[in-house]
């Protein structure tokens, strides 16, 4: 694989049934996004991340488990948010600013997705496919990496950074990266 970047993702809140929360992004291609989870924490959470394979396209999968991506460009309100549940459904949005105009969008496609498990480790991959217009864009940009992680009795919020609130959206609290 070509050059990546990981990056460790921090609790809004102390979470005692994660222990650890990566996520590394290789480009593949210039029209592939390799994107990977990899969890490390309890076995009574771990175990109950279903099997994940290419998906369909749907709406609220931030009210489960869900792993998120915002990619924008800096001096550019405009950003695109990519959402993957653990199960390989997805969804990707654009908005003209933070919250503000969101869209359904065609931006970002879901190319493929697995997932591995031992009793304390779950590993996820997928492929998303980049579209030209993105394909200069992706090698340098602002990017959040998030998820939302349900267990049978709590929700955790794991982002980059945090501010005084669990919110994603902020982009005080994303990264500009070179990818490629």
């Amino acid at each position: 694989m070509d050059k990546y970047l990981e990056f460790l993702l921090q609790p809004f809140q102390p979470c005692h049934w994660i222990d650890n929360l990566t996520v590394r992004l290789t480009l593949e291609q210039p029209d592939l996004l390799f994107f990977q989870v990899a969890l490390k924490g309890d076995p009574l959470f771990l175990d109950q991340l279903p099997e994940a394979q290419p998906g369909n396209r749907a709406y609220g999968l931030w009210e489960e488990t869900c792993f998120e991506l915002f990619i924008g460009v800096d001096n550019c309100p405009g950003y695109i948010e990519w959402n993957l549940a653990a199960t390989g459904d997805w969804n990707c949005f654009s908005f003209h600013s933070e919250r503000t105009g969101m869209l359904t969008s065609d931006l970002l496609k879901l190319h493929s997705a697995s997932s591995s498990s031992t009793p304390r480790s779950y590993l996820m991959n997928c492929r998303i496919q980049l579209p030209d217009s993105l394909q200069a864009i992706i090698r340098q940009c602002c990017l959040g990496v998030a998820a939302v992680l349900k267990s049978s009795d709590s929700t955790a919020y794991f982002a980059l950074a945090h501010g005084l609130q669990a919110d994603f959206h902020d982009r005080r609290y994303h990264q500009q990266v070179c990818l490629s």
